[in-house]
């Protein structure tokens, strides 16, 4: 931007890089810094509708507006806390690092989701710690998806 010297065309770089950093610290979980970002971003709707076109502007604050409500929503449960939105992003992040053919990084992304699904599920269950559950403190119903015998092997 350095070279730009037009002031508007520099403010409209600039505001297009705000959206681009805020999305860059969402894709990173950085949620509460990409949060605060896309909340500075009315103050730059001229500058981005210059950069994007009135035509793409109402559909680019759309997807900004949903994606707050899903940051909010994240950062509701508290940090690290599992939720059917994390759980989501997890997935978005999985399939945008497979996308990519990062694979260790999907992995992990995937198995994250999968533990907090296991974490949420408890957690509605009545389950205020999840990390150290007895294994004979679960419902049966689980067991018993998985087909006859698995739920006979329980610990009494």
């Amino acid at each position: 931007m350095r070279r730009v010297t037009e002031a508007a065309r520099k403010a409209e770089l600039s505001a297009v890089t705000s959206l681009a950093s805020a999305l860059a610290d969402w894709d990173c979980f950085q949620h509460r810094t990409a949060l605060n970002k896309l909340r500075e971003l009315p103050r730059h709707t001229h500058n981005l509708e210059a950069a994007l076109g009135v035509e793409i502007m109402p559909k680019a604050r759309a997807a900004v507006d949903r994606l707050v409500l899903h940051l909010e929503a994240i950062l509701a449960a508290g940090p690290g806390g599992p939720s059917r939105p994390l759980i989501l992003d997890l997935l978005a992040n999985a399939r945008r690092r497979l996308a990519e053919r990062r694979w260790d990084d999907a992995t992990a992304r995937l198995y994250r989701a999968i533990e907090a699904t296991a974490q949420f599920h408890l957690a509605e269950a009545g389950f205020a710690n999840t990390s150290a559950v007895a294994l004979a403190d679960l419902p049966e119903a689980p067991f018993a998806a998985f087909g006859p015998g698995l739920s006979t092997s329980r610990p009494p």
